[in-house]
């Protein structure tokens, strides 16, 4: 892991606080830039994740005086995540329903176990084969899949916690806040993409790389509201892609609670596995 970013001034790294306009105040980088460490401290935490996209479409060709064409909006549903993850080995256990992915008709709710970047799927209609109901995708092998492996990256819980290492600028603190009934603080502040993919651990780098690839703008806008100990409990961002296969805005908000719970992790057989990594990353550079 590359060393954390230095900053230039013991000023900025341990500031007055500044009470600006609305009450909020500056607070040091570093409350957000330790958070990844300090949630992955606790081992393991269950989660949620609700993912809502609005898909960009040209519309039909229109004649007008800037000789311009009309664009269409289209809402999708939501994309819900629930399950745990073990951040030490950097895996996990989730059930996705997922609306808003284009999966093929009859595409039920996901099972899906996640083991470093890879990613095992049960539940896709028409592609399991027979005896294999799962399909596995290796996310580190359609990293320049850039729309196909963004869209998997949105459902991978460990990339939006690595993002925080990019945090950069101003970090603001908007205020204390209760989450599932629990104190928090809430922080409002921008993450840089390419920095968080510089300072990202080898084994997830590729996942952030994937993300900045696809975004309109590297620098996101970010906010989060941290627990007495310094650990996400939540992350809200919101992204606008503009890839060769997506493009559109998407609206993350991710919640970790229950933290040290037990996580299975474990693959299924291989006998019961038929590996879709070189299809879908045909799929996303054409």
């Amino acid at each position: 892991m590359r060393r954390l970013f230095v900053l230039s001034t013991v000023s900025a790294l341990f500031p007055v606080a500044l009470v600006a306009c609305g009450g909020t105040k500056t607070v040091p980088i570093t409350a957000i830039s330790d958070a990844p460490a300090k949630t992955a401290a606790a081992g393991s935490a269950k989660l949620d994740v609700t993912v809502v996209s609005t898909s960009s479409k040209s519309g039909p060709t229109t004649t007008s005086k800037s000789g311009g064409t009309t664009t269409t909006t289209a809402p999708a549903g939501p994309t819900k995540v629930t399950g745990a993850v073990d951040f030490k080995a950097t895996a996990g256990r989730f059930d996705i329903a997922a609306a808003s992915l284009g999966l093929p008709a009859g595409s039920g709710p996901l099972q899906a176990v996640l083991v470093g970047q890879v990613f095992y799927f049960k539940g896709l209609a028409g592609l399991a084969l027979p005896g294999k109901p799962w399909i596995k995708i290796d996310l580190s092998k359609i990293a320049n899949a850039s729309g196909v492996a963004s869209q998997l990256q949105s459902l991978n819980p460990n990339s939006y916690l690595v993002q925080l290492r990019g945090v950069s600028g101003a970090v603001k603190e908007v205020g204390k806040e209760k989450v599932r009934g629990d104190n928090t603080t809430h922080y409002s502040f921008t993450v840089d993409l390419d920095k968080a993919a510089q300072l990202a651990p080898a084994d997830q780098k590729a996942g952030v790389e994937a993300a900045a690839k696809t975004v309109v703008n590297k620098q996101e806008p970010t906010e989060v509201w941290l627990d007495s100990k310094g650990r996400v409990r939540r992350l809200k961002q919101t992204v606008e892609i503009a890839s060769g296969v997506l493009t559109g805005t998407t609206n993350l908000t991710l919640e970790y609670f229950d933290f040290g719970t037990k996580v299975d992790a474990t693959p299924p057989p291989a006998d019961q596995t038929a590996d879709f990594t070189q299809l879908l990353g045909g799929l996303g550079s054409g």
